[in-house]
């Protein structure tokens, strides 16, 4: 069986992960075709090649700073920061800078210079080629924090939205909202650190929402590995996941930033791969909550229905009838109970057995079921007695119900066990009982069954006296 599962799982999950590895394949090959048009700029002074380019560009990512290009030593592009926080602080930028044409073949000098002095703030080497190719080139590096990044964000809005409603239900309610706050802070630093939000937000306030959701980042999972303790979750494996990955990635940016050299594109992909493996471990823990939460449910009900269902018959036992006693003291409106016991069960468990009496309280509350419906409550009291309780009813139609459950019983014990089934009854109304409660209805009921069944035994007593005078 088990083998069975990993087998069903492996046809399901290996073509999504063929179809991400060629996802990936693809978004690599073209962000190299991009890459491999391009050139890489010395700020100092680099001689633009002699050759044809379509909208000559610079595609510049920088921190802080006034930029000025000079083209042998002519300004062909200057920018001032304009946008200042705290009268320093100006965010980072990422900037597509159309030259004039006749670029090709000069000496570029990329300035950068903040309160007038000179600095270098460049978050990547800068780059020339044409217009297009770097815009895709740009998009292309962004795509999977595009992509990534809008999941999370609204993932953790469309789950915290779902945890909120769904609260009284399940459990662990609390990790699941946080979860939701750590999957929206996830997705808003993706769109920040990836290049995306400058597309949506002005400088520098990008800067400031990736800066301020990168030191959120630890607190957040801290404070959820500390509400996980002593109990395993999912969501302490997205965790660690997501760990793991960013210790790599760092590993591999310390390696960039000390032999300057490019990271591999795929190392890039690491943050991303641990946000989304924290996702899919949210979903796994709130999926395994919800079973969880149903499950109880089922558990409760059952136990419920146990405790106010009768077992053999399956009909509502006396403690659900003590409640329906209950509400009918404070009920408007008249009402009838109806008292009833099986006449002669214990001579069908003597002649028969138990099993045959068993059989016999099953016909009688099948018969109960099919003839009452939805005129009124039935129950086993217990033993071989049994009640019904039926509102807005006359005399009349009470005489015509219980005509009909005999005659119904009687041809049921006949089929079964060449036996007429028959049970003894008494019945009382509300009215009946003016000052009383519905208890004492009830006992009124219970004492004409009680006088019936006696009757019935001196009838038979008097028809075997006389059978035996004849003979």
């Amino acid at each position: 069986m088990l083998k069975k599962k990993i087998l069903i799982t492996t046809i399901c999950v290996l073509p999504l992960i063929l179809a991400l590895l060629y996802l990936i394949g693809f978004w690599a090959g073209n962000l190299n075709s991009y890459r491999a048009k391009s050139y890489a700029v010395i700020i100092e002074g680099w001689r633009v090649p002699e050759q044809e380019t379509v909208q000559p560009t610079l595609l510049l990512h920088l921190t802080a700073g006034d930029i000025r290009v000079l083209a042998d030593d002519v300004v062909v592009f200057e920018k001032e920061m304009s946008s200042r926080v705290a009268s320093s602080f100006s965010g980072s930028r990422t900037y597509l800078i159309s030259l004039p044409e006749s670029v090709e073949g000069k000496t570029l000098e990329i300035q950068i210079t903040v309160d007038g002095a000179p600095v270098n703030t460049f978050v990547e080497q800068p780059l020339y080629g044409a217009h297009d190719d770097l815009f895709h080139l740009y998009m292309y590096q962004a795509l999977p924090a595009l992509i990534v990044g809008s999941f999370q964000l609204l993932f953790g809005i469309v789950f915290l939205f779902l945890t909120v409603g769904f609260s009284v239900s399940i459990s662990g309610v609390a990790d699941h909202i946080l979860g939701a706050v750590i999957c929206i802070n996830f997705g808003v630093w993706l769109f920040s650190s990836g290049g995306v939000l400058p597309l949506f937000m002005a400088a520098p306030y990008d800067t400031i929402a990736e800066i301020g959701t990168s030191l959120l980042i630890l607190p957040l999972l801290l404070f959820m590995l500390y509400s996980l303790r002593n109990r395993h979750s999912y969501l302490e494996t997205g965790i660690w996941i997501f760990a793991g990955c960013m210790v790599i990635y760092l590993i591999f940016a310390a390696a960039e930033s000390m032999y300057n050299t490019r990271m591999h594109d795929l190392a890039t992909l690491l943050p991303i791969i641990g946000c989304l493996s924290f996702s899919i471990a949210q979903i796994l823990n709130y999926y395994l909550n919800i079973t969880a939460s149903y499950a109880r449910q089922e558990e409760y009900m059952s136990l419920t229905e146990k405790a106010y269902i009768d077992a053999l018959t399956g009909l509502p036992n006396r403690k659900s009838a003590d409640n329906v006693f209950r509400s009918l003291n404070s009920a408007v409106g008249s009402y009838c109970i109806v008292s009833l016991d099986l006449d002669n069960l214990k001579i069908i468990n003597d002649t028969y057995g138990h099993e045959a009496g068993d059989s016999m309280l099953k016909t009688a509350a099948d018969t109960l079921i099919e003839s009452v419906g939805e005129l009124g409550f039935r129950a086993r009291m217990g033993g071989d007695e049994f009640v019904l309780v039926l509102k807005r009813v006359s005399s009349t139609a009470v005489a015509s119900l219980l005509e009909e459950i005999e005659e119904k019983l009687n041809g049921a014990g006949i089929i079964r066990h060449r036996i007429p089934y028959s049970m003894s009854y008494g019945y009382a109304f509300k009215e009946e009982c003016k000052k009383g409660s519905s208890l004492d209805v009830y006992n009124l009921a219970d004492e004409r069954m009680y006088e019936q069944k006696s009757e019935k035994k001196r009838q038979k007593i008097l028809e075997a006296t006389m059978v035996q005078q004849h003979s």
